[in-house]
Order: structure tokens, then C-alpha cells, then sequence
């Protein structure tokens, strides 16, 4: 779907198969989406027609792989996988079909990257925060290291999604002391600006941007 609400075209071609929670290149040529399939989850690319679908992740003890984000260069996939009653982080290299398990935890979910692809934030569900009303977010080096706990003043800027027209990102970032969404401008390549411009205010906190659809 355009900006002005037309040219509706369906990008997930397989009919038989359910396709869920796309996510853009930040180049705007690709798009990786969760395919459901018998017992798994897998990650599979698309063209930016919707067409000549490509498996991206393989089936192993009938895991979910979920929640996908573009690395800012576009070389590389982090997702979410649920494999025997733990859910961790993984990156999967996308011209080779690498895949390095980045945590080692119980219930760990939604990495999303840094602006400038060095570190990952996710989210920690462990011990049922999530249910108890607590958010807590994690962050690592982009290969696993120095996992830690996102701490008091640690500034992060990241999780962007970028626009399926292409040109611009919404991200989020602490840097006010309260999460909120900014707007920025992308290149061709996918390379940011250094500065956003803030779309959210307030003391509420703003966070995990997606792109809808004009109406």
C-alpha cells in the first residue's frame, strides 16, 4: 500500500502457508517474515514484489523463530527462537545462512540494534516479569559479549523500522531519560543521519516503532 492509501499489493505469495510480522531491508528491497509450517516457525526472505520466497532458518526440535530485525546494513538478522521451553536471541548472516546463538537464557525476547549495528537491546521476560508489569531491557555487543542489564543513564538509540517506501526510520531512544520515537532520514545503502527528530513527548515511555499502512 502507497502513502496516499493505493496500489495494495500482497508481497507473501505461498496461499498455503501463514506469513507473519514482515520486517524491511533497510534498503527497502527485501523483507524477512516468520513462515508458519507444520510444528515450526521459520524465517524466510522476499523480494520487494513478493516474490522467489527464500528459507532463511532451518528446523531444529520444532522451533518458533520470531520477531526479526535488519542489522543498519542490511547483512544480518537478529530474531527471536523458541526451542524446547526457552526462547533466546540469534543472528543469522544472510548471504550465508550463519546462524550464531547470541544469549543463554529461559525467556528472552525482541532484539532490536543500534543505529550503528555495534550492540543489541532485548527484551528480559524471565521469571514473569512481563506479567508482574516490569519491562526489563538488556543490552550486548552484536556478537553476544558484555550481556548485561540496561543501567540507570546508559543511553541507547536503535530498534529502527524502516519505511517500506524507503528514505526515512522511526527509532527509539533513552537519551531524555524516558524512551520516545524519532524520525530520520535513511540513504540508498540504508545509512542513517546522525540526528532524529522527536515524534513522542511526555513521561510515558515509547517504544518498539512499526510502520502502518495509510487507510
Amino acid at each position: 500500500l502507497d502513502l496516499a492509501g493505493f496500489g495494495t499489493l500482497a508481497i507473501l505469495m505461498d496461499a498455503e502457508r501463514v506469513n507473519i510480522a514482515p520486517a524491511w531491508s533497510p534498503d527497502g528491497q527485501q523483507t524477512v517474515f516468520t513462515q508458519i509450517g507444520g510444528t515450526n516457525l521459520l524465517l524466510y526472505l522476499g523480494d520487494r514484489q513478493g516474490q522467489n520466497p527464500q528459507q532463511l532458518t532451518q528446523k531444529v526440535s520444532g522451533n518458533w523463530d520470531l520477531i526479526p530485525a535488519w542489522s543498519p546494513d542490511g547483512t544480518r538478522v537478529a530474531y527471536s527462537s523458541y526451542r524446547i521451553n526457552r526462547q533466546n536471541i540469534f543472528v543469522v548472516d544472510v548471504a550465508s545462512g550463519e546462524i550464531t546463538q547470541l544469549t543463554d537464557a529461559e525467556d528472552v525476547a525482541s532484539p532490536v540494534w543500534s543505529l550503528d549495528g555495534s550492540t543489541i537491546l532485548y527484551m528480559n521476560a524471565q521469571g514473569e516479569l512481563l506479567q508482574a508489569g516490569n519491562l526489563e531491557l538488556h543490552v550486548m555487543n552484536a556478537d553476544g559479549t558484555e550481556n548485561h542489564a540496561l543501567g540507570e543513564g546508559e543511553v541507547f538509540q536503535g530498534g529502527a523500522a524502516y519505511a517500506p517506501s524507503g528514505g526515512q526510520a522511526v527509532y527509539m531512544s533513552n537519551e531524555t531519560g524516558t524512551w520516545h520515537l524519532y524520525l530520520l532520514d535513511v540513504a540508498n545503502d540504508g545509512a542513517a543521519d546522525a540526528t532524529g527528530t522527536q515524534l513522542t513527548d511526555g513521561e510515558s515511555n515509547n517504544l518498539f516503532p512499526v510502520w502502518r499502512p495509510v487507510q
